[in-house]
């Protein structure tokens, strides 16, 4: 059986076969280690398939943020990376008061791409974590206004790709820090809660599943993201005290 349908089979509580795995390595570890990884690749088959070439370091495949240098997205945020292979990280956000979130325009683009932080995260590389933090603190009206013009474009995108998708989209959005919720779960509820159940609210309009993960301890507003329309959740249970996880494994 796939690991689709085991997936599937998993969502629906209906009894897989086999407990879904995905494996996956980043591109600087494929970089450095490719005689190491290539060895266990061929060892397990069952768990990598027979696909080799998608284990193998390729420069011109980098997603831009995995590129050394500088890019600018979408939004007009500047990512640096220092090291090819790994993630970048936004050092240039491009909101520096709260009457710039009135003038930001939603990016034209239509291509259906949805990156990972494409929601929450998406406004801390928008504003910066400590000006994000401080609206959210006044409960602005401009806080509101860029989570709506945010959710205004991923619902194009979202439109877009699930026309293309299997039985499951994918989302991944990080959401937790090393102790709960940046924001609270209450302010969380609020804001972010409404975001997220609009976005997927189209996928289950297309008779679609939502598999989404997300880091940091975020077992607090768990019930949350299924009630927002979340039907599998990958969480970073590695946050956790030993009491807190056995709260997130009983809601996975």
């Amino acid at each position: 059986m796939s690991i689709k349908s085991n997936l599937i089979k998993a969502i629906t509580y209906d009894y897989p076969t086999e407990i879904p795995v995905f494996i996956n390595f980043l591109p600087a570890a494929l970089k450095k280690y490719p005689d190491e990884i290539g060895s266990i690749i061929q060892r397990y088959p069952d768990l990598f398939g027979d696909e080799y070439k998608n284990y193998i370091y390729d420069e011109s495949n980098l997603a831009p943020t995995y590129r050394l240098g500088e890019t600018v997205d979408e939004w007009g945020c500047v990512w640096t990376n220092i090291e090819e292979g790994m993630e970048a990280y936004v050092t240039g956000h491009p909101i520096k008061s709260p009457e710039d979130i009135l003038d930001l325009k939603i990016p034209e683009n239509r291509d259906g791409r949805i990156p990972h932080g494409f929601m929450y995260l998406r406004i801390l590389d928008l504003m910066g974590f400590e000006n994000a933090m401080i609206e959210f603190a006044k409960e602005s009206r401009e806080i509101q206004i860029l989570i709506d013009k945010v959710v205004e474009y991923n619902c194009y995108q979202i439109e877009i790709a699930v026309k293309e998708a299997d039985e499951i989209m994918f989302f991944g959005d990080d959401l937790g820090m090393q102790n709960g919720i940046a924001i609270g779960p209450e302010r969380w509820r609020k804001y972010f809660k409404p975001a997220y159940k609009k976005m997927y609210d189209i996928v289950h309009r297309a008779g679609k599943y939502v598999y989404m993960h997300t880091d940091g301890m975020v077992y607090e507003i768990m019930p949350d993201l299924v009630e927002a329309g979340v039907d599998m959740i990958n969480p970073h249970s590695f946050c956790y005290t030993k009491r807190d996880r056995r709260t997130c494994e009983r809601m996975c």
